[in-house]
Formats: structure tokens, C-alpha cells, sequence
């Protein structure tokens, strides 16, 4: 991780109410079948990366808007470090602020946290967008206090009628009804079909781009998330 840059609205009237929120869960973790065994990451092998993940944020508490409840993290076209983002930016999370956090796959194209499982299989976000049911057959505790993860899910469903504006809604309203902050691990904006949709029920959008992206990718990539009417926040850099 490099220098961040360009993340919007450096309002210091205030903070966001990241520190805000639920202190308990509507279930409990002996529940749970099983775990994600989150590795070793990368704000605890590399002190430059724990402080610009700190200057993030800072940045992000920063925002003056108190309704601020979910963070989608995504690249333009892919292999830009998005999901090493978002996992770290999560735990980091987890670990400063004292309330619960969950962190959601929604990147079918790479999926992550499958390797991670410990236990019993547990179905994941596709599977929660189309049965809708309680949130506890979803979502894992991870080795993070504080910190819950869901994987994406299969789902042989088609992705329209899964992604549909409805469903997205009435996900991410019940998500942020018992998380603080939702940090979604979003799809590759250019290659993203339906679920791109997910861009506009969300709070905000940070954008992921490795040095050397062309340029064009990232303004094609701005311009498809403003056509969700989506709040792009701004742009990481990432150097890893």
C-alpha cells in the first residue's frame, strides 16, 4: 500500500458516527457452525501500510455525514489490491473502533474468503439476496473480535433477478440495522454486469487503482458508478 489520495470531503467539523452503533448482536457466535480464519494481513507485517490504513481512516471518520453506514472498495477492471483493501481497512476497523463490523464479498469474479472457512459450509450473499432469510444463515464470525464476514455465495439464479433494486434494498437496510459500518468488497466496475446495482444502495464508493492503470479504465470506471447515481468518494493508490 502507497500513499493515499484524493479521498473527498476532509470535513473536520465533525466525525461520522463510524464509532456509533449496536454493541450486541440479534444472535450469538456459539451459534455459528464455523469461522473465518482470517491470514496474517498486511497492516501487521508492514508498519508504512498500518499508517496509511490509519490515514484512511481518519479520513473516513472524517466525513461529516452521520448516515454514513456502508463502504463499497472496488478496482476498475480488476487485480488492483481491492480486496486487500477492503480485508484490511475492515480489521483495522474492528480492532480501533468498539463496535461490530461485517465485512461482504461481492466480488464473483475473485472470490476470497472461501479459503478462510473453518468448519461447515455457510451460503453467502447471492444466497441471501434470493431467499432472504435470517441473516444468521449468512454471516461467519471471523478470528477478529468485532469483526463478521459473508462470502459471496453461488447461486445459479440469473443475476437480474437476483441483483434486482428491491432485493439490493432491503438487504442492505437490514445489514445496516445490526453492523455499524458494512465494508463491501465490491466486483470490478468495468467488468461488473447487474451487480454493479449494488453501487447505489450503498453509502459511499472508494475506487482501488494500481500505478500504471490507464487512465481511461478509471474515468470509464467513475463514469459507469455515477450512472448508479453512486457517492464516489475518491481514489486509494495502491503500489502492492
Amino acid at each position: 500500500m502507497s500513499r493515499i489520495y484524493d479521498l473527498l470531503s476532509k470535513d473536520k467539523k465533525g466525525r461520522v458516527g463510524l464509532l456509533e452503533g449496536p454493541k450486541a448482536l440479534p444472535h450469538k457466535e456459539a451459534a455459528f457452525p464455523s469461522v473465518f480464519e482470517l491470514p496474517e494481513v498486511l497492516i501487521d507485517r508492514d508498519s508504512e501500510s498500518l499508517t496509511e490504513f490509519r490515514a484512511l481512516l481518519r479520513n473516513l471518520l472524517l466525513l461529516d455525514d452521520s448516515t454514513f453506514k456502508s463502504l463499497m472498495i472496488c478496482s476498475a477492471a480488476g487485480k488492483s489490491g481491492a480486496s486487500t483493501v477492503a480485508l484490511n481497512l475492515s480489521v483495522l476497523m474492528a480492532r480501533e473502533l468498539d463496535t461490530p463490523f461485517l465485512l461482504v464479498e461481492a466480488n464473483p469474479f475473485s472470490p476470497l474468503l472461501y479459503r478462510f472457512r473453518k468448519g461447515k459450509p455457510c451460503e453467502g450473499l447471492c444466497q441471501l439476496l434470493e431467499e432472504q432469510r435470517p441473516l444468521e444463515n449468512y454471516v461467519l464470525p471471523t478470528t477478529e473480535p468485532r469483526l463478521f464476514a459473508m462470502s459471496v455465495g453461488v447461486s445459479g439464479a440469473d443475476h437480474s433477478r437476483i441483483f434486482h433494486p428491491s432485493r439490493l434494498e432491503s438487504v442492505f437496510n437490514r445489514l445496516k440495522a445490526v453492523y455499524r459500518t458494512v465494508i463491501i468488497d465490491g466486483p470490478p466496475v468495468l467488468k461488473a454486469d447487474r451487480n454493479l446495482q449494488m453501487a447505489h444502495y450503498v453509502d459511499g464508493v472508494m475506487l482501488v487503482v494500481r500505478a500504471g492503470t490507464l487512465a481511461e479504465n478509471i474515468r470509464c470506471a467513475i463514469a459507469r458508478l455515477e450512472e448508479q447515481q453512486a457517492r464516489v468518494l475518491g481514489l486509494v493508490m495502491n503500489s502492492c
